[in-house]
């Protein structure tokens, strides 16, 4: 099949025509001069006011109404939190073409109640056809420190121990800051100030590559300034034995028609391990029972400018590199019992260093047309990165109660040194056809090529060359009716894969989704979609080179794998209620071609585990996503997601599993309170329950966080106190517990914490006049270990 010309048939789709007569404007918040995202515009004509149409305002604050009669209009804004604006009547006689209202400014809306003024509070939740819109409301700034600490409070979203973020428990998401990728180093940084929303869809269109489960993109205010732009935070730890340290800095300068921005992020952990890892086959017992422990630094160097040509082209270059450290110690006593009798006593000391850099490179280019919202962009980045593990094991064979040692000890050494490189080009276009239609499309080439080397001890060198190329192209149709949205679109992905230059796999996959949407009245809505979209296996997953964990274990990739799709059908009701926002949902997926883990015991009574397909499953499931305002001083925003699921039986070879059937739920809970003037309390909390796979069935401790915040400097500077885990001394970050023919494995790792306390500072800056800033795009490419996340 020849991807370019399906590419093609894809993007070539008729454009229409350009709007005649035409009413415009913008909507701004006059407290802060912001634009007004996603505000309602009501166009009515006149005498008799009849209601013709109406729009959403897009986020920077605009609307437009194309393809207009003559005759008398005029219209109304109205947004929760403002009073409903209403303009004055415009003629229209078919000749003048363009008639821009220019800056609207909303009034806030205030009630008085027993002599006191509470001010009319933002909408903390909206459902667009396809997303969801939270705006952040000031109390969530007061006792935030970081962009992190303000996702932490948005329903279904997940930030764990080392600040990595997830979706409804999905880690494969898309991190954007207005539209442009990021990650979640870069969101750590911001200053929660700049955050005006947070947008989320659960359920990616064509838009957005195949394999992404979730996308988060947040919206800056829309600052302008010229000058000089600043800010520090610290986290100080007050124990070094065990310890999370998150530090950020960043600096921007602006001249008018340029911007210089720089950044670097830091992130540092440590912790003394717990291992326990038991293993059954038949009448054999493998034990390995000790401690160790590990540590892990990283940072992220943020650098480049923006380039304003004029006010319709715009030029952006970015670059970042990011060196991270990991080290791990651990000292086990491991046994092998037959029979109930001690047939082998061992100590094995293993210690791993792995080093990595990662460089990335970009350009964007923005092209904007005359007509409002119809535009090209492209987009191009390179990413290369490069690595280095040495790890050594040290075995010493013992009296099976290791009262001695019976021989000299015996050392294994490994030493991998991975390479990556990535190119990326996309390039998107988009037309508003008239105040009814949109139309988006874009195609996009993804290559990578790795490059892996193993060397052990007292076996030749292994090579692992792998290399991807991938095309892709999609389009994708909106249109509103008065209360009714609808959006559709398909995507075409194409991938050749290669392994060692022979070509292993190729795959074509059409994936369409559409998803419509009702308004009622009283700001609640109804949402039906539909998804298609699929999961690639990683390199490492495909690797079919052999690691051994250790004399019993080793496991290997499988370069055959096949990537899995999800079919899925989800309905979403939402409900603004005052200042709080509910949306319950109900979804079904249909999943095929799953790759999961399995083990199995070969001849040598030693644990294999591989990857492979195992066919079908199906899962219903339940959610729902709040943000409640329980008095003037108390917010908390809950999450929960409930699904059973049917994992169909495999039968091979190897193995004959049967059908699992598994229930299991997964919430997170943030609350934040305002206890006097400056001073704000918040705690988080998620927990997810053990899932259970086809073989396996995983567990991870419940993670609870609570925080204080005090404002000083006229609100320029902030200290504050987190702590992680109250009144727990340990941690379990993962625990699997594998069942199959005649296997039994339980594989349980913990840290110590006792108390784990850090002290925070935050410091910001800003002088100078305004100047334009354009956010953009930071790979979510990264090779290597990270914390406990």
């Amino acid at each position: 099949m020849r991807p370019n010309f399906i590419i093609l048939i894809l993007t070539l789709f008729p454009l229409l025509g350009l709007a005649q007569n035409q009413i415009k404007g913008i909507v701004n918040d006059p407290a802060t001069s912001n634009p007004v995202s996603y505000a309602t515009v009501a166009l009515y004509s006149l005498p008799d006011s009849t209601m013709k149409t109406g729009v959403v305002t897009n986020q920077d604050g605009l609307f437009a109404f194309n393809n207009l009669k003559k005759g008398l209009y005029f219209y109304e804004v109205s947004f929760v939190g403002f009073k409903s604006s209403r303009s004055k009547s415009i003629s229209l006689d078919g000749k003048q073409g363009v008639v821009d209202s220019g800056k609207i400014l909303l009034e806030e809306k205030t009630e008085t109640l027993a002599q006191v003024e509470v001010v009319g509070e933002r909408l903390k939740g909206t459902e667009a056809v396809d997303r969801t819109i939270y705006t952040i409301p000031e109390s969530a700034v007061k006792v935030a420190g970081s962009g992190t600490d303000i996702l932490r409070r948005i329903p279904s979203v997940q930030v764990d121990l080392s600040n990595n973020i997830s979706l409804q428990g999905n880690t494969n998401i898309l991190i954007l800051i207005d539209g442009k990728e990021r990650d979640n180093n870069f969101i750590a940084q911001l200053d929660p100030k700049s955050i005006d929303k947070v947008e989320v869809i659960t359920n990616p269109s064509s838009k957005y590559d195949a394999g992404v489960r979730g996308v988060i993109n947040v919206i800056l205010k829309k600052e302008k300034r010229q000058g000089i732009s600043g800010s520090a935070d610290l986290e100080i730890p007050t124990n070094s034995d065990h310890y999370i340290s998150s530090s950020y800095g960043s600096l921007d300068y602006g001249t008018g028609k340029f911007r210089f921005f720089s950044s670097v992020n830091s992130h540092a952990e440590g912790f003394a391990n717990v291992k326990d890892f038991n293993s059954e086959n038949g009448s054999s017992l493998y034990q390995a029972k000790g401690d160790g422990r590990f540590s892990f630094g990283m940072a992220v160097i943020h650098y480049g400018f923006d380039y304003f040509i004029n006010d319709k082209n715009t030029f952006n270059f970015y670059a970042n590199y990011n060196p991270t450290q990991f080290n791990m110690d651990y000292n086990l006593q491991n046994k092998m019992i037959d029979n109930g009798e001690v047939s082998n006593s061992f100590t094995t000391d293993s210690k791993s260093h792995d080093s990595r850099n990662g460089q990335f490179y970009s350009i964007f280019y923005k092209k904007e047309m005359k007509k409002q919202g119809h535009q090209i962009t492209l987009d191009l980045s390179y990413y290369d990165s490069k690595a280095t593990t040495n790890n050594s094991y040290i075995e010493q064979q013992y009296l099976p109660d290791f009262s001695s040692p019976t021989d000299q000890p015996t050392t294994r050494t490994e030493k991998l040194m991975p390479g990556r490189q990535s190119v990326n080009t996309k390039i998107d276009y988009t037309l508003p056809i008239n105040d009814k239609y949109s139309f988006e499309a874009g195609v996009q080439n993804y290559m990578q090529y790795i490059d892996d080397q193993y060397d052990y001890s007292n076996s030749a060198s292994s090579f692992f060359d792998y290399k991807e190329i991938r095309y892709a192209g999609y389009s994708r149709l909106s249109t509103k009716f008065k209360k009714l949205s609808i959006q559709g679109g398909l995507r075409a992905e194409y991938s050749d894969i290669y392994i060692s230059d022979a070509k292993t796999t190729d795959y074509f996959f059409l994936l369409p989704n559409a998803s419509v949407q009702y308004s009622f009245e009283n700001q609640q809505s109804l949402k039906l979609l539909f998804t298609r979209s699929i999961d690639r296996p990683g390199s490492g997953d495909l690797n079919p080179s052999v690691t051994v964990v250790d004399a019993y274990n080793i496991s290997r990739g499988n370069p055959h794998l096949d990537p899995s799709y999800t079919n899925r059908i989800q309905l979403t009701y939402s409900k603004n209620i005052n200042s709080s926002f509910i949306s319950p949902e109900l979804y079904y997926d249909h999943k095929g071609d799953v790759y999961q883990k399995v083990i199995k015991v070969n001849s040598q009574n030693v644990s294999e585990s591989y990857i492979d397909n195992l066919g079908t499953a199906d899962e219903f499931g339940l959610g729902l996503s709040a943000s409640i305002k329980v008095n003037k001083w108390l917010m908390i925003n809950p999450y929960f997601r409930g699904f059973y699921s049917h994992t169909n039986s495999f039968v091979n070879a190897d193995f004959n599993i049967d059908a699992k059937e598994d229930f299991a739920w997964m919430g997170n809970i943030y609350a934040t309170a305002t206890l006097t003037k400056g001073l704000n309390f918040w705690c988080y909390a998620t927990y997810a329950s053990p899932v259970t796979t086809m073989q396996s069935t995983r567990y991870r401790d419940a993670l609870y966080l609570v925080g204080f915040e005090k404002s000083i400097w006229k609100d320029k500077g902030k200290i504050g106190i987190n702590w992680y885990e109250p009144f727990k001394s340990d941690f379990r970050f993962n625990r699997v517990v594998a069942k199959g023919s005649g296997i039994y494995q339980d594989d349980d790792n913990f840290v110590k914490l006792r108390t784990l306390i850090s002290l925070k500072f935050t410091y910001r800056f800003n002088k100078g006049k305004e100047v334009k800033k354009l956010e953009r795009q930071k790979s979510l490419e990264s090779d290597g270990k990270g914390g406990l996340g």
